[in-house]
């Protein structure tokens, strides 16, 4: 059987396409990731059209072969990005002058889903705390205190720990999109990365480092570890309950923001999950205002 990802699937023609936009997009700076995911949606269309060639593919083509993700069960955000991924190659070809019309122009994308926060809940994380060996504790802490992604805490080098300042400080110099941020580190946050402190410089653990999948080895070993566990949720929920406590305690978007370092408050509101106690106190003090109640008018 065919590997599902195969470039030599493709011809000389659509393989020199590809090439030129992958290089196109590594001169506009964009992420290893972000051009690991366009070639491999490229190269999973190709091998849908087969023997048909990418640039011979017609708008039905490709609306076919999004009807075959609909089909395989994909999420409404993935098929949205595969969406988006296929939309924005075809719409490069023909500003390049590879083809004389866009067969994407008339394909919309998806209805993005409504995104909503999906913190690990507390007696979880104790539990996913209390069972962790040192190295995974760590890891645990740094996702559900500081806001690290899995990339992010795979990075973790020791000359990033400010420990010498008051109070200590993070130090996260390419998070996701290249944006840099740091993150306060809180006194037990650093008793529990003191371990694994050694030397004055160099990661803190030894992690076999992938370009395209940054982080991909933290992901999956705190997932087996929560799966273990019975716990129903990924590395991922312990950024999301990190967003929602801190907005929780501080009211703040804006610094919820800026600690998750993200650059849109849009974004920040999908990990800051809605109150219910907050807003009962707040409608209470609303209803406060309504003063007694008073018989009709004669």
């Amino acid at each position: 059987m065919r590997p599902r990802f195969d470039r030599s699937i493709l011809d000389a023609a659509d393989r020199d396409a590809l090439a030129e936009h992958i290089r196109d997009m590594k001169r506009r700076g964009l992420r290893p990731p972000t051009l690991r995911n366009r070639e491999m949606r490229v190269l999973d269309l190709a091998t849908h059209l087969a023997p048909r060639t990418l640039l011979q593919a017609t708008t039905a083509d490709i609306e076919q072969w999004l009807d075959a993700q609909v089909n395989r069960g994909l999420s409404q955000a993935t098929r949205v990005s595969y969406t988006a991924n296929i939309r924005s190659f075809y719409g490069w070809l023909a500003r390049r002058g590879y083809l004389t019309e866009d067969p994407t122009r008339e394909i919309p994308l998806p209805r993005r889903p409504h995104a909503r926060p999906r913190p690990i809940p507390e007696a979880d994380l104790e539990l996913a705390l209390t069972t962790a060996d040192q190295r995974m504790r760590a890891w645990l802490v740094l996702g559900s205190y500081c806001g690290l992604r899995a990339m992010e805490i795979h990075q973790v080098r020791r000359e990033d720990i400010l420990d010498h300042l008051d109070p200590p400080i993070l130090d996260i110099p390419e998070g996701k999109g290249g944006r840099p941020r740091k993150v306060p580190l809180p006194a037990e946050v650093l008793a529990e990365l003191a371990p694994h402190m050694t030397g004055r410089r160099g990661r803190l653990w030894a992690l076999d480092q992938q370009p395209d999948r940054p982080g991909y080895h933290v992901s999956i070993l705190v997932n087996a570890h929560l799966r273990q566990l019975g716990i129903p949720h990924t590395c991922h929920s312990l950024r999301h309950r990190y967003g929602t406590r801190i907005y929780q305690l501080s009211r703040d978007l804006r610094l919820t923001q800026e600690l998750l370092g993200h650059s849109s408050p849009a974004t920040t509101q999908i990990y800051t999950q809605f109150s219910q106690d907050h807003a009962a106190a707040v409608v209470a003090h609303l209803g406060s205002l309504l003063g007694p109640r008073r018989g009709p008018l004669s």
